[in-house]
């Protein structure tokens, strides 16, 4: 690594002076106060970073609080080298020590869950690597890649580099949507036992937004239930949940062209249970609610209350389809026949996309089938909530 180049350690969320900032930038500063900012090849450097009473966890934070840190020499190039990691800043009262660093595994072992997760979600742009030459070589036809390969800082002008696009496709390859480092589901699973409490670390550093989620599973983020944790670039936290429907579940980027990319990970659920130290999973019992609901085909006209005249675009013509589309939507009906629809009032004809219920097996035009979805304690609205929490439903079948 370090014969790539000089490289520093920029923290998140510490105190720092000048000579621990580890951040190379024009800031008018010279001589001891800019050698924490690039480290030599085969040099070593003491980066002083204090925890004061400023930056610790407040009385509403969460027990600990996580935060990132990252080369910041080039850190575009030094992200997509790699060099990334996650801190920790927690209450004395629930941990062994103030601040912990993890490099992607997390070793210390809190008071308050039973396990503890790092997902690092990110695209890693490998063109921009400072190892990126060498992996070339790994091509079957090395001279082939690098004809095609994304020529970096071609020119830099006003403190913007601008890059030789090189041959696109090629480039695109190389952009690696991934989690903790792996792509395509090739995370090592994520263990837990049936009522393990676990929090997630989610952080992002580099590109994009990415909204995580575990199917299956609803989470506490900042004391209050989603089912999302919304990261983008130089974001981190933490999310809660209970492990209580052993099976193997997906762990994934609802960002659709992230989807496409297959940023995803599984969360492994053990059948077999173990007395968590904290508390164990919600009862599944309390009132029973049916609804019957199907899909059928409509055509949906998206602007009935305008006129053609309106916008060229919604002008049907030989050229153009119009504003009307046939769709698929959920409808709501009150028995078991499918034959009685409940009907809405003016206030609910904007709804005529939206029904009521979610996901599952995948089934065959004209069959039914049967989905209990269980609301437990654990996926109830918290203390900070309002009373009632909105979460969507969809065909899974074919994002």
């Amino acid at each position: 690594m370090a014969s790539k180049g000089n490289f520093s350690i920029h923290p998140h969320g510490v105190f720092y002076d000048k000579r621990g900032e580890g951040a190379r930038y024009e800031d008018g500063t010279s001589g001891a106060d800019k050698a924490d900012d690039a480290i030599r090849p085969g040099g070593s450097y003491l980066y002083i970073w204090n925890v004061t009473k400023r930056h610790a966890p407040t009385a509403d934070d969460d027990a600990c609080v996580p935060w990132g840190y990252h080369g910041h020499t080039n850190p575009t190039r030094d992200i997509a080298s790699g060099l990334a990691g996650i801190g920790l800043i927690c209450k004395k009262e629930s941990n062994h020590f103030l601040m912990h660093v993890i490099p992607f595994a997390v070793h210390g072992k809190r008071k308050d869950v039973d396990k503890e997760f790092v997902v690092y979600a990110d695209i890693a742009d490998e063109n921009k690597s400072f190892f990126f030459e060498e992996s070339i070589q790994k091509c079957g036809q090395p001279d082939v890649c690098q004809a095609r390969a994304v020529h970096i800082g071609i020119v830099v002008r006003f403190s913007v580099i601008y890059y030789d696009a090189g041959d696109e496709d090629f480039g695109i390859s190389n952009e690696m949507h991934h989690i903790n480092g792996y792509v395509y589901g090739n995370q090592p699973p994520f263990k837990m036992s049936h009522g393990d409490r676990a929090v997630f670390y989610v952080i992002s550093l580099n590109l994009a937004s990415h909204i995580m989620r575990i199917i299956g599973h609803t989470m506490s983020i900042k004391h209050k239930r989603t089912e999302n944790a919304l990261v983008n670039s130089a974001s981190f936290l933490s999310a809660y949940t209970v492990a209580c429907h052993p099976c193997h579940w997906l762990l994934n980027c609802r960002n659709l062209d992230h989807v496409v990319e297959d940023m995803l990970a599984f969360v492994d659920v053990s059948n077999k249970p173990v007395p968590s130290e904290i508390a164990g999973p919600g009862r599944r019992h309390g009132r029973i609610r049916k609804y019957y609901l199907a899909i059928e085909e409509i055509i949906w006209d998206y602007a009935p209350g305008l006129s053609p005249d309106n916008s060229v675009f919604l002008q049907q013509g030989s050229n153009r389809i119009g504003s009307k589309y046939k769709k698929a939507v959920y409808k709501l009906y009150t028995d078991t026949a499918f034959t009685t629809p409940v009907t809405r009032g003016d206030k609910e004809n904007h709804s005529s996309f939206t029904a009521t219920t979610s996901s599952g097996a995948n089934v065959a035009p004209g069959a039914t089938y049967r989905y209990q979805f269980f609301v437990s304690s654990i996926d109830a609205p918290t203390k900070i909530d309002s009373s009632c929490i909105t979460y969507i439903y969809r065909s899974a079948v074919d994002l």
